[in-house]
């Protein structure tokens, strides 16, 4: 699926959401693309981080959001509002 919540209202995106949890905790298999931190890390076991092309990073949701590599810290603190003042 690319990008299932774009261009959806919050209320919709929150349905879309709780559709994909439930697929995902009936470990049915997902290749999702989304910009949506959050929910990749409630939901991925594993995440492939493209960047122009090249993959950055292929591992673990868990590795992926506790990473060294600044890069992808600076990308998952963009997407989470986590540097917003």
């Amino acid at each position: 699926m690319d990008e299932p919540t774009s261009a959806l209202d919050p209320e919709l995106e929150l349905g879309v959401l709780k559709v994909l949890l439930q697929i995902a905790r009936e470990q049915q298999s997902m290749i999702i693309v989304t910009h949506n931190m959050a929910f990749a890390q409630k939901v991925a076991d594993k995440i492939v981080f493209l960047e122009n092309g090249n993959i950055e990073f292929d591992g673990s949701s868990d590795a992926f959001f506790h990473t060294d590599n600044q890069r992808i810290r600076n990308f998952v603190s963009a997407m989470t509002f986590a540097t917003l003042e």
